[in-house]
């Protein structure tokens, strides 16, 4: 068997993957083969794979597989040859967008001297590459075989270093203009502007911030609009950007940076807008053709789109066809924690604002018809404040909730990280979300989350694998999976593992920043 891995990075290898396709269609290659396709968006046709594989899964992938087809990366290669493996390397190269830099190719060359990989440095010759590896044997792993190629590494990153450098002081900083609410604003969008606005980004970005929403009455909405269009106008003038990252929602969100977009295209700027709204899709389809005609003109127009996932990209393609669309999930930086363990009384919670849209009604009802069938043994906390927030307090005294529920109000990022260690299930009920920041967090917690089937959430919580899914309004079913979960302690240590295994795997915000960052890089050519 042969098995390909191509990373679990942020990059796409579709070359690699097409050229073994075409080679196994044409009779080249006729090994069984099973590969892991990472990031990488190229629809395989002539053999298995899979998106991403846990520890245990890659592992023992290496130890059924006789050749192992994989880029130049060092943790990959090390860890077959210690098994014995043959091993092909082909390197990732920047040209192709699958890598930043073209590291890959000099890293193989040594592995290559060494006698650890068969290099392909050519796709079109794959077949060919893995039958000159068929032939060889395979290269006993020495102890001080991580030395060596700690050495390289190390080399190879000095090399780079100096030749960044040398570039830095030839050539201007690419200068990103953020641009959404004032940064004290709260809610899921902030957070990923959070995110962004505090990484330590490559020393060739250098950012900036432009705030064009604040909460309060529709006069200061106005007036702090219009003071930040002028700024805005100001900071075109004196040419104090390259690019401006716009993040946007719906409705007064969409309006206020179709402005902006507009300004900044006119005056010859790139323009990344990056969709958060979470009921985006329901605002274009609700509207009149005037305002359907401006969305998909945005779109088209802007260099580049961020959605939170396919069913975003899906949608935005079907309205703006022509448009420039990169699927960028929310992603978190995964804690440093030791397995988790449930409590002996599971505590359910809840994390947002207490608005309608987040449904937290339902998530009491549920609850009170757990505790008419007999169920009683659990407790829930209800982070966040909002509109909704009397309403929720008034239904949890009349259903005599009290001694079960706990009203904890809006808590900062510390609160929130003790809250995640406290708590065993994340319960998300809303009508309308993107990806939110809340689930990818409880995940990295060990959490299972029972949600809704709605925006881009299929894709961190898979339903009967780490939680439970179900449609909006379905209280009873919610009811149910609660239950589920509260009377069946093995269930939850394989939701709360399998959830960890997902954070690591896909929501890292390693690959997060290496995504943006490319984005960055590639529209500043």
């Amino acid at each position: 068997m042969i098995f390909i891995t191509v990373g679990s990075r942020s990059f796409q290898f579709n070359r690699l993957l097409e050229a073994i396709d075409k080679a196994v269609s044409r009779g080249e290659i006729k090994d069984n083969i099973y590969a892991q396709i990472g990031s990488s968006d190229y629809k395989v046709k002539n053999f298995k794979c899979i998106d991403f594989l846990n520890h245990d899964e890659f592992n023992k992938c290496l130890d059924d597989c006789d050749i192992v087809v994989t880029h130049g990366g060092t943790g990959v290669i090390v860890n077959a040859v210690k098994r014995g493996k043959r091993v092909v390397a082909v390197p990732r190269l920047a040209r192709y967008g699958e890598v930043v830099d073209d590291h890959q190719i000099q890293l193989v060359k040594e592995f290559e001297k060494v006698g650890m990989v068969t290099a392909c440095y050519d796709c079109d010759h794959i077949a060919d590459a893995i039958q000159k590896a068929v032939k060889k044997e395979a290269v006993p792993y020495v102890s001080n075989t991580q030395n060596i190629i700690d050495s390289i590494e190390d080399m190879i990153k000095e090399n780079f270093a100096q030749k960044a450098d040398h570039d830095s002081s030839e050539n201007k900083k690419i200068r990103i203009l953020m641009c959404s609410s004032a940064r004290s604003e709260k809610g899921g969008m902030n957070s990923v502007i959070e995110q962004l606005m505090t990484h330590e980004w490559d020393e060739d970005l250098e950012f900036s911030y432009l705030a064009t929403h604040i909460s309060g009455n529709s006069v200061k909405k106005i007036l702090f609009f219009a003071k930040a269009y002028k700024k805005l106008h100001s900071l075109i003038k004196k040419n104090a950007f390259d690019i401006i990252h716009i993040h946007m929602s719906y409705k007064g969100s969409f309006h206020r940076k179709y402005m902006v977009a507009k300004l900044c295209k006119k005056n010859g700027k790139k323009v990344i807008i990056h969709l958060h709204g979470s009921e985006f899709k329901d605002f274009y389809n609700n509207g009149k053709e005037k305002l359907k005609k401006k969305i998909r003109e945005f779109f088209t127009e802007a260099d580049c789109s961020i959605v939170l996932g396919e069913a975003w990209k899906q949608f935005i393609k079907s309205i703006a066809p022509n448009s420039n669309i990169v699927v960028i999930n929310n992603a978190i930086k995964i804690p440093n924690i030791s397995v988790k363990k449930e409590n002996d009384i599971p505590v359910f919670l809840f994390l947002g604002a207490l608005i309608k849209r987040k449904g937290v009604i339902d998530f009491l009802t549920a609850a009170n018809q757990l505790i008419k069938s007999g169920v009683s043994d659990f407790k829930i906390f209800i982070a966040g404040t909002g509109e909704e927030e009397e309403k929720l307090a008034e239904y949890t005294i009349k259903n005599g909730l009290t001694d079960i529920v706990q009203f904890l109000g809006w808590i900062n990022n510390e609160q929130k990280t003790e809250l995640l260690k406290q708590s065993d299930i994340l319960v998300l009920p809303s009508y309308n979300e993107g990806l939110p920041i809340a689930i990818l967090e409880a995940l990295s917690y060990g959490l299972p989350v029972i949600s809704t089937n709605v925006g881009s959430i299929s894709e961190a919580v898979i339903d009967g694998t780490n939680g439970f899914l179900y449609t909006p309004g379905d209280v009873d079913k919610l009811a149910m999976n609660m239950k589920q979960i509260v009377e069946a302690p093995n269930l939850w240590n394989k939701f709360s593992s399998e959830s960890r295994n997902i954070a690591e795997q896909k929501f890292s915000d390693v690959t997060f920043f290496e995504k943006i960052e490319n984005i960055y890089f590639k529209l500043a050519k």
